[in-house]
């Protein structure tokens, strides 16, 4: 029995259904309407079939997709981990990368690198991404890129739902180039032309980053938000001369 069957059972006052955000809280507002209306379904109006409702709701209420493309999109692109290595507790595989490698800058300081690398390695220990999967990743990340073409929404919001989308999907797949700094299949100079391409979305993805947050949200920690992708940043930056110095050492 699930323990919303059972909150009812016991006369239960309600749900409460919080939304987190470490270090930065980089994901945007859509991504969070499925997770709000399965939970308002299932308070108010639970049935067998709700998870089917909550893609009839979204369709038509909130992204007023007249191809009725966008919910199964959003909710497939929800469980995106399922192509990683490994679901740590409450965090995917890929959120670990990403927060270890800011973690690593806040922690050691950028300026004593080989200590920001044995930090990082610490924490991640084994990179259990192989190149197939690696490359399975990309190739889903293309498809919801590509996916969203065929879409067609009419909710006032729209262009920027497909903004934010778009900038997840260029964060998700520039965390995992990262994390195959830690590939024991590629060479030293594989992983360094990734990381070097990596290096290069800078200004595209904190410019985005930037003009996203502000439509929805007030400056507040904007600088806070952004300094976590900075350090990430520089992260990459360290690791391409690590690897560089390393040779071809794998």
């Amino acid at each position: 029995m699930k323990k919303e069957d059972l909150l009812k059972e016991f006369g239960g006052l309600g749900v409460l259904l919080t939304d987190w955000g470490d270090y930065g809280h980089h994901q945007f507002w859509p991504m969070s309407y499925a997770p709000l209306v399965y939970c308002a379904l299932y308070s108010w109006g639970y049935r067998p079939g709700t998870l089917t409702r909550v893609k009839d709701y979204l369709n038509e209420f909130i992204f007023k997709d007249e191809n009725k493309l966008m919910a199964s999109w959003m909710l497939d692109f929800g469980n995106y981990y399922y192509f990683d290595s490994d679901y740590y507790h409450n965090q995917t595989n890929t959120f670990r990368s990403f927060m270890w490698s800011s973690a690593a800058i806040t922690d050691v300081g950028k300026d004593n690198k080989e200590a920001v690398i044995d930090y990082y390695k610490s924490k991640i220990q084994v990179n259990d991404l192989s190149l197939a999967k690696y490359r399975n990743f990309k190739a889903y990340f293309k498809y919801k890129l590509e996916s969203l073409e065929y879409v067609n929404l009419r909710c006032d919001d729209k262009d920027l739902v497909i903004a934010e989308c778009k900038q997840s999907i260029k964060m998700l797949s520039m965390i995992q180039d990262l994390t195959m700094s830690m590939s024991t299949e590629l060479t030293n100079k594989e992983k360094i032309d990734i990381l070097k391409a990596v290096i290069l979305t800078h200004d595209e993805i904190i410019n985005e980053q930037k003009r996203l947050w502000l439509a929805r949200n007030k400056v507040s920690d904007l600088n806070r938000s952004i300094g976590y992708i900075e350090k990430f940043y520089e992260f990459v930056k360290i690791m391409i001369e690590y690897l560089d110095k390393e040779g071809e050492k794998v």
